[in-house]
């Protein structure tokens, strides 16, 4: 464990449940917008750091300054020393392609793995011209670039008819 840390080890230890059916410690406080747990150093000047990799620090020691914290389990907001590795980014590159998890690039909609939307969502988006872009967002669970995106047909590409080639 890290001198620096030892201190706030039992505000920590109670910032996340254990699930019984994956082993993973999942935190219950705070998170930053990307889904990671958020942990506090104490006080403005201590600022928020990542809670897998306060984690790591706590039960390995410190992370090297090129290396990320990687999950084996995939979930943000674990913070099992058990399902922590480090890496780089390479490294984690591999790992989220490996195991389907790398959106490909210029294959946006349904053949991106972390797709929250359908292709009958993205359709009944593209319709509802009379629906703002926030009442979509919120409807969907899905933020306003994803909403103008789909407008824009940058993502979730509308369908092209069987006889498109036809009419060019």
């Amino acid at each position: 464990m890290v001198a620096k840390f030892k201190p706030l080890l039992p505000r920590f230890l109670a910032k996340f449940k254990i699930n019984g059916q994956t082993g993973c410690w999942e935190w219950t406080a705070g998170t930053f917008r990307d889904g990671y747990g958020a942990f506090g150093l104490g006080g403005r000047a201590g600022g928020n750091k990542r809670a897998h990799r306060v984690s790591y620090e706590f039960h390995y020691g410190p992370i090297p300054d090129d290396m990320l914290v990687c999950h084996r389990c995939d979930n943000r907001i674990c913070v099992n020393p058990e399902h922590l590795f480090l890496g780089t980014s390479a490294d984690n590159l591999a790992d989220m392609t490996t195991k389907g998890r790398r959106a490909r690039v210029g294959h946006p909609g349904a053949s991106n793995p972390s797709a929250k939307l359908t292709a009958d969502d993205a359709a009944a988006i593209r319709s509802a011209t009379s629906l703002h872009w926030r009442e979509l967002a919120k409807r969907y669970g899905v933020g306003k670039t994803t909403i103008y995106g789909i407008r824009s047909g940058r993502l979730w590409p509308s369908p092209r008819p069987e006889n498109a080639g036809d009419l060019l």
